[in-house]
């Protein structure tokens, strides 16, 4: 659930943004009307709001919700946000099941999003270097093949179009899953009626 709306809003008396909003997330705007500079206003959004869940909108939103399949579902491709809809997009965050999995958890975490249409950035520019499974500390203190091949079935389960087992293939013995990241996110700019 979302803690906190922020509005930057400079010397305009018409709020389209506040007024569009439902009254129960109305009451969780906090204009801030500073005449600092756009940029230094969403920098002190972000440090003010520190570890709570909000959302920053200009003040001058209307909301739309857009069907990428509107011809199969027979209805306009943008239509205006509902009670429904306002609540759909604020509580997107609220359904992950964060202890689907001890291990992996990233793995899950990444889908998760890119099943909602957030992109993930992807590059062979910037690298980092793991360390091998089993190195001391970490998840290698409770971690070994056996569960990692449990908690990976958990996913697999979850995300069966994404995560799958790649047979007769191990690195030090431990067996290998394949997650297709672009396909997960290909699946979320398709309209759906049902959950995965």
């Amino acid at each position: 659930m979302i803690d906190a709306i922020y509005i930057p809003t400079l010397d305009r008396d018409n709020q389209i943004t506040y007024d569009t909003l439902p009254d129960k997330y109305k009451e969780r705007v906090i204009f801030v009307r500073d005449r600092i500079g756009i940029h230094k206003v969403r920098r002190k959004i972000a440090y003010d709001a520190g570890k709570v869940n909000f959302a920053v909108f200009d003040d001058d939103l209307l909301f739309k919700r857009r069907y990428v399949n509107w011809k199969e579902l027979n209805c306009k491709s943008k239509e205006d946000f509902t009670n429904t809809d306002f609540d759909e997009m604020f509580d997107t965050i609220d359904d992950i099941d964060w202890d689907l999995v001890k291990v992996g958890e990233d793995t899950n975490l990444i889908l998760e999003f890119l099943t909602r249409g957030y992109k993930n950035r992807l590059s062979d520019e910037f690298l980092y270097v793991a360390k091998e499974y089993g190195d001391v500390g970490g998840c290698s203190n409770y971690r070994d093949e056996q569960l990692n091949y449990e908690e990976h079935m958990k996913l697999r389960k979850k995300w069966p179009m994404f995560v799958s087992q790649m047979e007769n293939s191990k690195i030090n013995n431990w067996r290998r899953f394949k997650i297709s990241w672009s396909k997960a996110y290909k699946y979320s700019q398709q309209g759906h009626l049902e959950k995965i």
